[in-house]
């Protein structure tokens, strides 16, 4: 079955970014903590419901379509569910399937002031004057003043590989949960700013053992010349010349409100404190099996909403009905049809390899099957 004319030009779109992406993949998902697509099986079976219920609880509330937008936190984490729509999205009518991810897309809307897919990696969500503003308000370090500059910038990329790592682990692969990079801002003299946000970085009903980690929320913006670093619809990062011989000025925050600045004693120590806290996380898990993680996916994801349900006065933690759905139920063939068609993209031409990935997503939105496991 074809894309019909009748569906939503938005979703055909972000899809096909997402099949791209998969693409860019060669055919290899990501396997740890478990195989990527397994766990997209399991959350296309409950997860774009909770939030289709969720979303339509707050309308009827009278919660603005972007005060619900807000609640999300950033457009990525909008942008991740698209993934889910690898399998049949079950427990949606087409009708509720459609409207459901138009509306990712008119919330993503409210966040990128530009290209919300961010076609030419450009993930804009400032506008002129926020970017003066933070330019004028936080005191910059300039690595170049200093003799060992090169290893000063050096130290910024090694601080954003750990931090990329921590939201990695937190999460269980989905660090775009954790982070929104956005820019880039274009600045006078060929420069650009570049802004990383690292937030909810302290799930403490998740990882009781993070109850230490100092900081929230960590803001670095960086400057660099010459430099085409940008950022993809589904926030991954893109450049074809090295960010540290680029990098001209950057600041690093901490804390809930962003401050206060590091000085560079501070950010050597919390470097090696994150990366002691991701060893003393590896031994935490070092025995979990997939129904293991199954079990934290579910309640990452429903943590995630946890500022929707907030707002509802409802508790954020997921029925026991899915506890048993994650621990019993193992996926059909459809697992098996997907990793078959992802095992043939070096052998298929790009663009019937992507046309294909696009169907398969779209047409998973728009098939609206009953709950097949579940009846919550």
């Amino acid at each position: 079955m074809g894309i019909k004319e009748s569906y939503s030009k938005k979703i055909v779109k972000a899809c096909s970014i997402v099949a791209k992406h998969i693409l860019d993949d060669r055919g290899e998902p990501p396997l740890w903590p478990m195989n990527i697509a397994k766990t997209l099986w399991y959350l296309s079976k409950f997860f774009p419901k909770e939030v289709y219920i969720t979303i339509e609880k707050l309308r009827k509330r009278g919660v603005s379509e972007k005060e619900i937008s807000d609640l999300f936190l950033t457009p990525t984490r909008l942008t991740y569910v698209f993934n889910q729509a690898e399998f049949p999205i079950e427990g949606l009518t087409a009708e509720e399937g459609e409207n459901l991810f138009e509306t990712f897309m008119d919330y993503i809307a409210f966040y990128r002031k530009e290209d919300i897919y961010c076609d030419k990696l450009k993930n804009i969500l400032w506008d002129k004057e926020q970017v003066m503003e933070a330019l004028n308000k936080y005191e910059f370090i300039s690595p170049r003043k200093y003799v060992d500059w090169q290893s000063l910038s050096q130290l910024l990329g090694k601080f954003n590989s750990v931090m990329w790592l921590y939201t990695e682990f937190i999460n269980a692969a989905k660090h775009p949960y954790s982070h929104e990079f956005h820019g880039p801002y274009n600045l006078p003299h060929n420069e650009i700013l570049i802004v990383r946000k690292y937030y909810d970085l302290k799930p403490t009903e998740i990882w009781p053992f993070l109850i230490d980690v100092p900081y929230d929320t960590i803001l670095t913006l960086e400057i660099y010349k010459d430099s085409d670093l940008g950022f993809d619809f589904l926030n991954h990062s893109a450049s074809s010349v090295s960010h540290p011989k680029c990098l001209q000025n950057f600041f690093v925050g901490a804390g809930t409100d962003e401050t206060p600045m590091l000085d560079l004693k501070d950010l050597r120590a919390l470097l090696t404190e994150y990366q002691n806290i991701i060893m003393k996380g590896n031994k935490t898990v070092s025995a979990y099996t997939d129904a293991d993680w199954l079990v934290k996916l579910l309640e990452l994801h429903f943590y995630y909403l946890k500022p929707h349900k907030d707002r509802l006065r409802e508790n954020w933690r997921p029925p026991k009905a899915l506890y048993e759905f994650v621990k019993t139920v193992e996926p059909d063939e459809k697992l098996a049809d997907f990793m078959d068609l992802v095992g043939r993209a070096m052998r298929t031409p790009t663009e019937q390899f992507v046309s294909e990935l696009t169907n398969l997503h779209v047409q998973n939105i728009y098939s609206g099957p009953e709950s097949k496991y579940l009846k919550y």
